[in-house]
């Protein structure tokens, strides 16, 4: 699937499945978790509109808790927080690198 495939799934989802589908095709999209030490916790306390990832991703939810919030700019990340962040293929490879995680989401 490529790019303008990608979005125009991504654009037409109707339902959350569609949504789901959409992002499971072709590694678009990450889990990263919040911790108190290793890479991702540079992200704890700052601002979503503070941080920079990489062109081409985007942080999409917040699983805070047994909440989900569709972050904001001024929505500031904690501790334990749990991030699906979507983005093109060469978007998450690179945040996969950076936070030094596998594709379920664990560290390594």
């Amino acid at each position: 699937m490529d790019d303008v495939d990608f979005m125009k799934a991504w654009v037409e989802a109707e339902h959350e499945r569609e949504l789901k589908e959409a992002l499971l095709h072709d590694e678009r999209f990450l889990s990263l978790l919040v911790e108190e030490e290793g890479p991702s916790s540079v992200l704890a306390g700052c601002e979503v509109r503070e941080i920079s990832l990489v062109e081409g991703a985007l942080i999409a939810l917040v699983h805070r808790g047994d909440k989900v919030v569709i972050p904001r700019g001024r929505t500031r990340l904690e501790i334990g927080d749990s991030l699906t962040i979507v983005g093109d293929h060469d978007a998450i490879h690179a945040l996969r690198e950076r936070f030094r995680v596998d594709r379920s989401g664990r560290r390594h």
